[in-house]
């Protein structure tokens, strides 16, 4: 619901009151003026104003005044005395304090639970949500380290394979994962001061020659999976890893 929605709904809640308090003297067009009874006769029981009154819904009442705006709107433009201008500054205060008290309370019962509200639009709540699907997702990769292993193919002469070197090392060291470096002449660098040299299978792994890779490996059934073909962040990683953990478990279920 939009701000000005909720002051449109709220424009003539609180009108008359506001504008009693303000001691303003509402002309006839707006309100009849109640005449006081007479102190020799009593009104007739059968005439009851308040019982004619309570009779309206609040949809009358909403109407009512809502047409008393429009009037009081109309007649400041067309005659804009100070009068005039004052009232429908009087009604627009009141209209302004009614639309934020309904906000904030509309707010207030949002954040409740059901019934009451939509608890997933709660911070707190989204919070929860959020802590709880990480802590789901750390698990899933834990899980993975179990079974599969990484291999960290890279060439001591290629500047991008050291960037990524530092991240693969915590990536693998938070995860549980083992990793072996791998490079087609043995060299290392820091992270990787000993890696394997190739002994042939960077033909089928990585054809291209393309640095820096990394494999996800399964040892027992020689399952090789590509997890990244060139530099990623620590956020591009795990996103890639989530892909290949979902078409794990759909394909490669024990």
């Amino acid at each position: 619901m939009t701000s000005n929605f909720l002051k449109i709904l709220m424009i003539f809640f609180y009108i008359g009151s506001v504008a009693s308090a303000q001691n303003v003297k509402i002309p006839g067009w707006l309100w009849y003026n109640e005449k006081k009874p007479s102190q020799k006769k009593n009104p007739p029981q059968s005439i009851k104003p308040k019982d004619k009154e309570s009779a309206k819904t609040a949809k009358d009442i909403l109407k009512e005044r809502q047409d008393a705006f429009d009037e009081s709107l109309a007649k400041a433009v067309l005659d804009p005395t100070p009068q005039n201008i004052r009232h429908l500054q009087l009604m627009h205060a009141a209209v302004y304090s009614s639309s934020e008290k309904f906000q904030k309370m509309w707010t207030a019962m949002a954040s409740m639970e059901k019934p009451f509200g939509n608890t997933i639009q709660n911070p707190r709540t989204q919070e929860i949500v959020e802590e709880k699907r990480e802590k789901k997702r750390l698990q899933k990769i834990h899980s993975l380290s179990k079974r599969f292993g990484l291999f960290f193919v890279f060439s001591s002469n290629c500047t991008y394979c050291h960037e990524f070197a530092p991240l693969i090392k915590e990536f693998a060291s938070d995860y549980g994962f083992e990793v072996m470096g791998i490079t087609p002449d043995g060299q290392g660098i820091k992270e990787f001061p000993s890696p394997k040299k190739d002994n042939g299978i960077l033909k089928t792994l990585n054809p291209e020659g393309s640095y820096p890779a990394l494999f996800l490996v399964d040892p027992k059934t020689n399952l090789v999976i590509p997890i990244a073909r060139s530099l990623l962040n620590r956020s591009q990683l795990e996103e890639n890893i989530m892909h290949v953990l979902h078409y794990v478990e759909k394909n490669y279920a024990h």
